[in-house]
C-alpha cells in the first residue's frame, strides 16, 4: 500500500493516508483483483465453451471409442437456433417507452422524448440495428451482450437560403451514436447479480 498520495516533488506537501483510507484502498484493490481473476478463470472459460458449442467443436468431448453402445450424432443446435433468432431480434424496430419519473418531468416531455428515441433508433446514420444485431449475437452465444449509446455536442455553422455561411453564428446539435462493446473488453464484477 502506498503511504502517501500526491506528487513526489520535494516542495509539495505529502499527505499520509489514514488507516480508514488505507483499508478502503486495500478493499478496492482486492475487489478489482478478485474481479480480474473471476473474469479470467470462470467467465472466460464459460465463454470459450459457448463459442466452441456454437462452432460445433465440442461435440465429441467425453466420448469414449470403447463404448460400443454409443450412437454418434452431432447436431449443432446452438448454431441454427442463434442464427435464426438474431435477425428476428435485430430487424424488428424496438419500441421505447418513456415515463416521467421526477417532479419536474411531465407527460408531454416524456411523449416527445419517446417519439424522438423511437425515430432516432431507425436512423441509418447511427447504425443502431447493426450494433443491436452484433450485441444480440454476443448475448445468445456468450450470455452477455452490451451496447454503448452516447452523444456528442457539435457546433455547426449557420447558413442562409443560398447556402452561404452567415456571420459568426453557430448551432449546437447533438450527434448520437450506438456501438457494440465486445464482452471480452468488459470487466465483470464477480458480485454482480444482473
Amino acid at each position: 500500500m502506498p503511504e502517501t498520495i500526491g506528487y513526489a516533488r520535494p516542495k509539495m506537501v505529502r499527505r499520509v493516508l489514514s488507516k480508514e483510507m488505507e483499508r478502503k484502498l486495500k478493499s478496492a484493490v482486492d475487489r478489482l483483483k478478485l474481479g480480474q481473476d473471476f473474469r479470467q478463470k470462470e467467465r472466460e472459460d464459460s465463454w470459450r465453451s459457448s463459442v466452441e458449442q456454437y462452432l460445433g467443436q465440442n461435440a465429441w468431448k467425453g466420448y469414449s471409442p470403447e463404448d460400443t453402445t454409443a450412437d454418434l450424432v452431432n447436431i449443432n443446435v446452438s448454431f441454427s437456433t442463434i442464427n435464426t433468432l438474431v435477425p428476428f431480434v435485430a430487424d424488428e424496430d424496438p419500441s421505447f417507452i418513456v415515463e416521467p419519473d421526477s417532479e419536474d418531468a411531465d407527460e408531454m416531455s416524456a411523449a416527445v422524448l419517446e417519439t424522438f428515441i423511437n425515430r432516432l433508433w431507425r436512423s441509418h446514420k447511427i447504425r443502431g440495428k447493426r450494433a443491436l444485431a452484433d450485441a444480440t449475437f454476443d448475448h445468445l452465444v456468450l450470455g452477455d451482450g452490451w451496447l454503448k449509446v452516447g452523444y456528442e455536442i457539435v457546433d455547426l455553422p449557420t447558413y442562409n437560403e443560398v447556402g452561404d455561411i452567415i456571420g459568426e453564428g453557430r448551432v449546437k446539435i447533438a450527434e448520437f451514436s450506438v456501438s457494440r462493446v465486445s464482452p471480452w473488453d468488459m470487466w465483470v464484477d464477480p458480485h454482480a447479480d444482473g
